[in-house]
């Protein structure tokens, strides 16, 4: 494709005149004009006199840069006379620069008498198609009418990522993976300690490096345009909501979605192009990133991020791993968790604000008014967050979470500190402070447990707790109903306390949750006839564990975190087969035969649950309003007794937060081939949701006083890495373990201590998690393994004594014995009678 380039010429030409001949106006002041440099300069003073050579240089300069018609001389005019060049002078051959001025090719493109074009390759072609993208729209603005439709720009992205992909060289997932070395060091090019023979293939990633470079300004444009899109998606989406269209209205799918179908990629190559694609934005992020937290939404960084976020979660859908781990962005050793999380709850009051602001402004009738105060505040919205993409690595996820939880409790503690500096400043006496001013100066969230009933005792302090209340320091007293002074709790006793609420809450006779014997996972018990406040209670308990950093010894299937996450409605909309698969492998495996089995007819759009003696079948409900304390109806449409088989009145049930009514059996549907979907849709959210409505609104209700979606999805964005983040892991690798062990009055490499670590490895691992629990009073590891957790060896000076812990400092206190086999029989009873109790806590 030729393109006129005229216009250069006469830009070009233009500059160089000004410098050489001037405007020979006396009002001139422009300093790159001749004429304006000599008005400026006092008579007793020289004035340069530029080459044609130079002023090819300095025009060159000037066209290049970010403003080349700043300096034009309104003034000149080019004159024919003019265009004939003076004594071009001396020249310096070992300069570059004027060897490049003294070329034919520039010196026709300062004279606007020749003719010139350029022929434009591929990728500018497509680069100059994505221009109209990168146009800012204003919402206070009148549209304008080069806007480009989403088809219409999907059509230009798709065919623009597509010429991007096409310039890397065709080579296998591992060798991008050798190039993502030095991205993951923060940089987007090899640094120097990164040598040829760091590659197993120096010339492959050599050609991939040059594939980038050649078309890394067209990725450029295509991240910009995305930014630019997504943000006026963002921005209408929050207009619609203040006018309190998002419930009227069906709201249009995603920009991005949608765009990550039209790719359309070769199903042969697409792991390799997902890989591709992922490296790619990956650096063009660290290209473009300002290195701070907060993010512009219409920047190539904030385009390359949330373009990266699709693409990553389309790599987690097909199972790519290798592209969803290279998507991790390194970040964390740019940035302080202070600074990170600071930044990112400055930012969500920000955004409260302008929600607030926006609701408010329209329930005024600003917008009907024609004021454009609304729609200004919205193109000002605050940026994005590097927090909210997803893309940082899980561990370092729950680093930040767990410091956006210390920010919170610090906030608290400072709170009750400046309430009772208050009442000092003003002399106020009291005695001692009861009732509001009690509360107020209340530096910790206190709880007296005792271990014959701890499940109760928390029951009884947690339910009439304020909510600003639970954000303080947790505090925990545990021991029997006369002895609640046991111990100073700085970790340990809170931890061994949780445990114990948690089993009892457990445990069978509770009546709370049921346990499946195959896959050892917990749930809700259906139609259980515990008070819901109870369960209520019990998601305040996970939020403090949660908010406290405690791993609790929990199992619960992977579908729950993906309600607590809020990936699946309430009333279990968004839910399917592969839901059920790890808590309810049997009802997984025979809905999957029936699915598959295209004869089937023997199902009805009627559910089954089974407790407290009747056996009933109900239709599918209705929606739920998550927010609503209303009790759940169920259409029951048979009931009988588990132990007569007698029908059952249905008027006569009475189970916590459930009402009953009776339905038609002639009236509930079959299911045939065009409602099999559905079908299996509704059972799984039956399972999952529907027959423990009750219990699961509850417990979520409690949850969210202490931990909102927003900050959850900080600590992980996928049920199954949130699961890994709360409940820990059951295996304990021991090397790991010692790796991160401290000392004190032995060294890691003393022979004592070398043979203590060989008794602990030959253990079976159920023993070795005992080891663990004794020690810090924690049965799981968490997220990210044993350097997040302290383990200290101490030296005890009396041989004759079992080893000892102190459960608060996560310290054994181990005397040195004569033999291997005594350390392993002292150890062996240690942990057999020290595992109940926090010995000398």
């Amino acid at each position: 494709m030729a393109t006129d380039i005229s216009a250069l010429q006469d830009l070009m030409s233009h500059l160089v005149g000004q410098l050489l001949h001037g405007c020979g106006e006396k009002s001139c002041r422009e300093p790159l004009c001749d004429t304006g440099r000599r008005n400026a300069t006092p008579d007793d003073r020289p004035v340069r006199k530029y080459t044609p050579r130079s002023a090819r240089a300095i025009a060159l300069a000037l066209v290049g840069g970010p403003s080349p018609r700043k300096h034009i001389c309104p003034h000149y005019s080019l004159k024919a006379e003019e265009q004939r060049e003076a004594n071009e002078g001396p020249q310096d051959l070992s300069s570059l620069e004027q060897q490049l001025c003294d070329t034919q090719v520039l010196r026709n493109l300062c004279d606007p008498t020749t003719p010139m074009s350029i022929q434009l390759d591929r990728l500018t072609v497509i680069k100059q198609s994505l221009e109209p993208l990168l146009i800012h729209i204003r919402l206070s603005d009148v549209a304008p009418s080069s806007f480009v439709s989403n088809e219409r720009a999907m059509t230009l992205l798709c065919g623009a990522v597509r010429a991007c992909l096409d310039s890397l060289p065709a080579v296998r997932e591992i060798e991008y993976a050798s190039v993502d070395r030095w991205i993951r060091e923060g940089s987007a090019y090899p640094t120097a300690k990164l040598t040829r023979s760091t590659f197993e293939s120096p010339d492959v990633w050599v050609s991939i490096l040059d594939g980038f470079e050649r078309s890394q300004s067209l990725m450029s444009y295509i991240v910009e345009a995305i930014a630019i899109r997504t943000d006026l998606e963002v921005r209408l989406v929050r207009v619609k909501g203040y006018l309190g269209m998002s419930s009227k209205t069906p709201p249009e799918r995603e920009f991005l979605p949608r765009l990550m179908e039209r790719l359309d990629l070769p199903s042969e190559l697409q792991s390799v192009a997902i890989v591709q694609l992922v490296l790619w934005l990956k650096r063009t992020f660290m290209l473009h990133w300002n290195g701070k937290p907060s993010i512009p939404h219409r920047s190539a960084a904030g385009g390359a991020m949330v373009f990266l976020r699709s693409t990553t979660q389309l790599a987690r859908t097909r199972g790519d791993t290798l592209a969803v781990v290279m998507a991790e962005l390194p970040v964390a050793d740019k940035i302080s968790a202070v600074d990170m999380t600071e930044s990112w709850i400055a930012l969500r009051v920000e955004t409260r604000k302008l929600d607030e602001a926006g609701r408010k402004a329209v329930e005024a009738g600003n917008e009907r008014q024609g004021s454009p105060d609304v729609l200004a505040d919205v193109d000002n919205a605050p940026n994005l967050h590097i927090l909210d993409s997803g893309l940082i690595k899980d561990h370092e996820r729950a680093l930040y979470f767990r410091m956006i939880s210390y920010l919170k409790m610090q906030r608290a503690y400072s709170n009750a500190a400046n309430a009772i500096e208050l009442r000092r400043s003003l002399r106020v006496q009291v005695g001692e402070p009861r009732g509001q001013i009690k509360y107020n100066e209340e530096h910790y969230l206190l709880l007296n447990l005792s271990r014959t009933n701890i499940l109760r005792d928390a029951y009884d302090q947690l339910w009439h707790r304020r909510s600003a209340e639970l954000f303080r320091p947790l505090r925990v007293r545990l021991g029997q109903v006369e002895e609640m002074e046991v111990g100073q709790d700085l970790g340990g006793v809170q931890i061994e306390a949780f445990n114990l609420i948690w089993k009892e809450a457990f445990a069978e006779e509770a009546g709370l949750f049921t346990t499946d014997t195959a896959t050892l996972l917990s749930y809700f018990r259906v139609g259980s006839l515990q008070p819901l406040h109870h369960f209520e209670i019990l998601g305040v308990l996970f939020g403090l564990a949660v908010h406290n950093g405690i791993i609790l010894p929990v199992s619960f299937p992977a579908v729950f975190y993906k309600l607590l996450l809020g990936k699946a409605s309430i009333d279990g909309g968004h839910l399917g087969l592969a839901d059920l698969a790890d808590g309810w492998p049997r009802e997984s495996k025979s809905l999957q035969q029936f699915n598959d089995d295209p004869d089937a007819d023997y199902a009805e759009f009627q559910f089954g649950m089974e407790a407290n003696g009747v056996r009933l079948y109900a239709r599918e409900p209705a929606m739920y309003d998550d927010n609503s304390d209303d009790s759940v109806i169920l259409e029951v449409v048979n009931a009988f007794s588990t132990e007569t088989g007698a029908e059952v009145q249905v008027d006569s049930l009475s189970w916590p937060g459930l009402k009953f009514k009776e339905g038609d059996r002639a009236t509930v549907e079959p299911v045939v081939a065009a409602t099999k979907e559905r079908y299996l849709t509704a059972y799984a959210g039956w399972v999952v949701a529907n027959s423990v409505m009750p219990q699961l609104k509850a417990f979520r209700r409690g949850f969210h006083r202490i931990v909102d979606q927003h900050s959850l999805s900080i600590l992980s964005s996928t049920p199954d890495a949130l699961k890994s983040a709360l409940e820990g892991s059951t295996r304990l690798d021991v090397d790991d373990l010692r790796k991160y062990a401290t000392y004190t009055g032995y060294t890691p490499k003393s022979s004592y201590i070398v043979s203590f670590w060989d008794v602990v490895k030959n253990w079976p691992e159920k023993k070795q998690r005992q080891l663990l629990t004794f020690v810090t009073a924690v049965e799981r590891v968490p997220l990210g393994g044993c350097r997040y957790m302290k383990f200290q060896i101490t030296r005890a000076w009396n041989p004759y004594l079992l080893p000892e812990s102190s459960t608060c400092f996560s310290t054994l206190k181990l005397p040195q014995y004569d033999t291997k086999k005594t350390l392993d029989k002292k150890l062996t009873l240690a942990l057999k009678f020290g595992l109940e109790g926090f010995g000398n806590a």
